[in-house]
């Protein structure tokens, strides 16, 4: 099977051409009845993006008014289509996270909360979900999941009608970057001394994330500093750039990272990974961090216990509990020998379970398996 990367599709001479007032006006009612954005045109010419005829289509997260799920049924005429799940947003009226709503269960409607990403003016929630379930339908789609936890949800919902055997293929981790490396250059690099304690979040929404607690992870560090009886350095990865004391807690927040080498040289500054998500698909930032070598402390939830296996790769507590996530810090960060062992065993996880090649090679054999 061959993978192009095509230079032969350029879409701005036809975006240009696109009548673009209809489309913003199309938008615009769209809105104000609550209906979701689906208007891509774009979308329905996915099939000129490569020199050759496609084989299959496979498309990820498809929100966020960049893809018009009404093109699946003529891209499922040219190809197979695949969709591989990061989230819950195909299978509720509007949001990607529901967190602890679950009216996706009983096909949405009456939505609790329509300001959640993505967000809507009114609740059409159930007019959505059943037009994208009948779309996928169409299409006949063949659908993933990165986790067992995302695909049990899966099928409890609406979706479970479009694809019964929709599989786990759990997301891949660049090892060729995100590795074990020298921690005294990364310290050196930030000013920090070989002799400091050092946790590291990675949360690319930083505090306004809503599906991550950075306030939990806060009052568990600053446990743990009473507990460890000297200061603790805190990065967070994924606000604005800034320094704050809170106690014996040094808190240095740094702008997320495109830069892989420069997010690796973080992680390997760190001695364990810290992260307090009240919501998990899969935990990809938590498979870099332990790719590169660092013990995890996080919360029992979602699909961490399939990645982070409890006393192995780190310490995870009920979700909720600050105390216990304090107590997981003070043992890891105590205990040099046990921290470099779970550290170790972290680092050998990803590479025996999910590298990207692993990724790649259970992709195809899907791809083989379900392309009639």
């Amino acid at each position: 099977m061959a993978f192009h990367e095509s230079p032969h599709f350029d879409y701005r001479p036809r975006s240009r051409r696109l009548p673009r007032l209809r489309r913003a006006g199309r938008k615009l009612v769209h809105r104000l009845l609550g209906l979701q954005p689906w208007q891509h045109e774009l979308a329905h010419h996915l099939d000129q993006l490569t020199p050759a005829p496609a084989q299959v289509f496979h498309l990820h997260n498809l929100h966020g008014a960049y893809f018009d799920l009404g093109a699946l049924p003529r891209l499922a005429k040219t190809a197979p289509v695949f969709v591989t799940l990061h989230d819950h947003w195909l299978f509720t009226g509007h949001c990607v996270t529901p967190l602890e709503c679950e009216r996706w269960r009983q096909g949405c409607g009456r939505c609790p909360d329509l300001r959640r990403q993505e967000a809507i003016a009114r609740d059409a929630t159930r007019f959505n979900l059943r037009r994208r379930v009948a779309l996928l339908g169409e299409a006949r789609v063949r659908l993933a999941a990165p986790s067992e936890y995302l695909r049990r949800k899966a099928l409890a919902s609406a979706l479970g009608g479009v694809d019964r055997d929709l599989t786990v293929i759990p997301n891949g981790v660049d090892t060729r970057v995100f590795s074990p490396g020298d921690s005294i250059e990364a310290r050196r690099l930030l000013g920090l001394s070989a002799a400091d304690l050092v946790a590291i979040t990675h949360c690319a929404g930083g505090a306004d994330h809503p599906a991550r607690d950075l306030g939990a992870c806060r009052d568990a560090l600053l446990a743990a500093a009473n507990d460890v009886g000297k200061p603790l350095v805190w990065i967070v990865v994924g606000g604005a750039d800034g320094r704050e004391t809170s106690g014996a807690l040094q808190i240095r927040t740094l702008a997320p990272q495109n830069d892989g080498a420069r997010l690796v040289s973080l992680l390997r500054a760190a001695d364990v990974y810290l992260m307090a998500p009240r919501e998990e698909t899969f935990g990809l930032a938590i498979a870099e961090g332990m790719a590169c070598g660092l013990p995890v402390v996080t919360p029992r939830v979602g699909a961490v216990p399939e990645l982070v296996e409890n006393g192995a790769h780190g310490w995870l507590a009920p979700l909720g509990d600050t105390r216990g996530l304090a107590a997981a810090l003070s043992s890891l960060l105590t205990k040099p020998d046990q921290r470099a062992g779970m550290g170790r065993a972290a680092a050998a996880r990803i590479v025996s379970d999910y590298s990207l090649e692993t990724m790649a090679d259970r992709t195809l054999r899907w791809y083989a398996e379900r392309r009639s």
